[in-house]
C-alpha cells in the first residue's frame, strides 16, 4: 500500500481500519468479547485509539509474542483473564481485513461448533 502509515490505522470510511475490522464483530450477536493483539510499542496507541471508538466488547489489548502462535496464545490468555473462560469457541481473525460481513461469521462458527475448527 506504501506510505509511512501503517495498514491497521489508515483511515477506510469514518475510522481506521483496524477499528473497521473490530466493528464488524462488535455488531454480531454470537461475539461476546474482543481482545486485540498487537505489537509492545503500539499497546498504548492502539488503546487510546480505540478508546476514542468505544467498542463496547473490547476487554483487551495486548502485546503479542514473537509467533502468531504465541501472539494468539496471548490474546487467549486475556480473555481468560476477563472471565470469559467459559466461552467455548475463540475466533482469530487479522486486524486489517475489515470486510468481514455478519454472515460469513454466522457461517464459520457454526462450522467450528459442527467440526471442532473451522477457516474461512
Amino acid at each position: 500500500m506504501g506510505g509511512d502509515t501503517r495498514k491497521q490505522f489508515r483511515v477506510l470510511g469514518d475510522a481506521p481500519v483496524l477499528v473497521q475490522t473490530l466493528r464488524a464483530f462488535e455488531a454480531h450477536d454470537n461475539v461476546d468479547a474482543l481482545a486485540v493483539v498487537v505489537p509492545p510499542e503500539e499497546v498504548e496507541p492502539v488503546s487510546a485509539l480505540l478508546d476514542v471508538h468505544a467498542l463496547t466488547k473490547l476487554v483487551a489489548v495486548v502485546a503479542g509474542g514473537a509467533t502468531r502462535q504465541a501472539s494468539v496464545g496471548q490474546g487467549l490468555d486475556a480473555v481468560v483473564a476477563h472471565g470469559t473462560e467459559e466461552e467455548d469457541l475463540v475466533l482469530v481473525h487479522d486486524g486489517v481485513r475489515p470486510f468481514i460481513d455478519g454472515d460469513a461469521t454466522t457461517r464459520v462458527i457454526a462450522a467450528a461448533r459442527s467440526h471442532g475448527a473451522a477457516a474461512l
